[in-house]
């Protein structure tokens, strides 16, 4: 978004600071989903788990994302000789870990709570974990496998 306002060109530093945020992005939602299933199995009601786990990761992400958008800073306004790589990559790690600090902390909890409910209400009958098998099925264990000698 920043570069279609600011009429840049999109180059190969770009493309690796979107890299760069994906992961990010990925670690900061895996963290809230994670902390979300535990709520979950404590017993909390599903929308429950979620906002519990946005609150507990919103801190820590939010002070990741402000020292690492405070760290890249000066590479936005990267003077000399190879600046404008320094200033390419700078700018788009800047402004999109700004952008998924905000948006990943609002949508990733609604998200989850989303398709838990999705998955509770429509798939709970099709798919059955490992609590739910019967122990000789995980184990392998059946009478009809055993070899007659």
């Amino acid at each position: 978004m920043f570069y279609v306002l600011a009429d840049s060109n999109i180059n190969i530093y770009t493309q690796i600071g979107i890299i760069l945020l994906l992961g990010m992005a990925a670690k900061n939602a895996i963290l809230i989903v994670e902390y979300a299933m535990n709520y979950r199995k404590a017993g909390n009601s599903i929308r429950q788990s979620a906002i519990d786990a946005g609150h507990v990761r919103f801190r820590p992400i939010m002070m990741t994302a402000l020292a690492f958008v405070f760290g890249v800073m000066p590479m936005m306004f990267a003077t000399g000789a190879g600046a404008a790589s320094r200033v390419a990559l700078g700018s788009a790690v800047v402004f999109g870990m700004a952008v998924n600090a905000i948006v990943g902390t609002l949508f990733v909890p609604n998200f989850r709570e989303l398709l838990q409910r999705f998955r509770e209400k429509y798939l709970s009958g099709l798919f059955k974990t490992a609590d739910q098998l019967p122990p000789e099925t995980i184990s392998g264990n059946t009478s009809d496998s055993k070899d007659s000698v």
